[in-house]
């Protein structure tokens, strides 16, 4: 089946289901996807993606929380609903949808619209055309200079047919459907894009700041030296001479002050050596400062795959506290109490509990969880803390916890420590513990389904 026969079929089954209906519902959910709702078969919405990689239209019964109003969907609103859905065609066998309606204004005129949608690969767009044809708003404007103008106001011209014919892929409704199952995470990644582009920010600054640091050491390191240089100097000393620009070392010539006296190049020679010992003393210190920061950078990035709205506020919340980044949270947006809860899944009748962000991680061990509970977190890296609510967990549940662990620390292999939560220490730092006593666990291949478990993670 070609990609104009696929599109057809769609469009057939949208005039069957919403014929001579009435939209009642516009909405946006990302900044290419959308969801029209007919008052006929309310259980069904037309899906819309304009998304620039592979545009589709289809039915679906999916329910969406996202609302990602712009100019462009209230002028849709305003015009649109409550209008009569006339019926859709596919225009010129090509890419191209055109949605026609009907609006009843209160003074009983009829006023004709039409919503064209663009599906050229790379090329999208949503264009509103008034009863004459003409531009009242698009998705995206193209000047006279380019080959298919969108201009307000203008009249709309159907591009030109040149579609090459090429075959659905097998797979094509399963891509869809996956496509629609994951608006909400893409919903929350545009809006909250500016926290994620500070925290990636945030890295790269961190990177760039490690690598100098390793390098100044590096640097450091190699003018240790400079004290076998002094020590030598000083050997030698009544042989030195003001106005000599190096001395022989071990068949190498050392570099020294010709406007120095010898006693004054001798204590540049240790000078020199001293400030080495010094930087490398600092730069230890800055360097595993500035590796955690960055493995704590990391991990939050790593731990927003699996976020919704909450966590998202959350971290906002914790960002601001740690003040490692600046950051403004929304106005009037109020983060619910149950938003510092933790998340658990149930396994073999047990809970094993998990935190998305360093405000639950904390809540899970040191509120929820009692001493004698089991402990997990992977080894050498950030990443959740993990948490078995069991005195005697079985040995699948150990390692369901472990695979847990690496898991959700974007990992496919490494070690978990395992310890009773007597024996951690809560740090100053938020989300840090200190392990006195503990087991590992390596793992190298899951064992269970850890992506289809966490669908059915639940909140404390």
């Amino acid at each position: 089946m070609t990609y104009q026969d696929y599109l057809k079929q769609q469009i057939d089954n949208i005039n069957n289901k919403f014929k001579n209906t009435f939209l009642n519902k516009i909405q946006s959910l990302t900044k290419t996807d959308f969801l029209f709702g007919f008052s006929q078969g309310k259980s069904n919405s037309v899906f819309i993606s304009i998304m620039p990689q592979e545009p589709f239209i289809a039915i679906t019964t999916n329910k969406f929380l996202a609302n990602n109003n712009n100019q462009f969907i209230n002028k849709l609103k305003t015009k649109l609903n409550n209008s009569k859905f006339i019926g859709a065609s596919v225009i010129n066998n090509d890419n191209i949808v055109k949605f026609d309606f009907v609006k009843t204004t209160d003074t009983y005129d009829k006023i004709s619209f039409s919503l064209i949608i663009e599906l050229f690969k790379m090329n999208t767009n949503i264009i509103l055309l008034d009863n004459d044809n003409k531009i009242i708003d698009a998705l995206k404007f193209h000047g006279l200079d380019t080959k298919h103008p969108i201009i307000q106001n203008a009249t709309f011209e159907y591009p030109q047919n040149q579609v090459i014919s090429k075959e659905v892929p097998t797979n094509y409704d399963e891509l869809i459907n996956v496509h629609i199952e994951n608006i909400e995470d893409r919903y929350l990644e545009e809006k909250y894009k500016y926290v994620l582009v500070a925290l990636k920010a945030k890295k790269k600054s961190l990177q760039k700041k490690l690598k100098i640091i390793i390098e100044e050491e590096n640097e450091a390191k190699e003018k240790l030296i400079y004290k076998d240089y002094g020590d030598f100097f000083l050997a030698n000393l009544e042989s030195m001479n003001r106005g000599d620009s190096s001395f022989d070392y071990l068949d190498k010539k050392i570099s020294v002050k010709a406007d120095y006296t010898p006693q004054r190049n001798l204590e540049y020679l240790y000078k020199v050596y001293k400030k080495a010992k010094q930087t490398i003393q600092m730069s230890d210190k800055f360097i595993d400062e500035t590796e955690d920061d960055l493995n704590y950078i990391s991990s939050l990035l790593d731990s927003t795959t699996f976020y919704n709205e909450e966590d998202y506020l959350q971290l906002i919340e914790e960002l601001k506290s740690t003040n490692i980044i600046k950051i403004k949270s929304q106005k009037n947006v109020k983060i619910q109490k149950s938003a510092v809860k933790p998340y658990y899944i149930l396994f073999n009748e047990t809970k094993i509990g998990f935190g998305k962000n360093n405000i639950q991680n904390d809540y899970l061990t040191f509120k929820l969880a009692k001493k004698t509970y089991y402990f997990l977190h992977i080894d050498k890296a950030h990443g959740p803390h993990v948490v078995i609510f069991d005195d005697n967990p079985s040995n699948d549940v150990k390692e369901m916890a472990s695979e847990l662990a690496i898991y959700l620390a974007k990992k496919n292999t490494g070690d978990v420590m395992y310890s009773q939560i007597k024996f951690i220490k809560k740090l100053g730092t938020l989300g840090k513990v200190k392990i006195a006593k503990y087991e590992t666990f390596h793992i190298i291949n899951f064992k269970f389904d850890i992506k289809n478990a966490l669908l059915k993670a639940k909140r404390f």
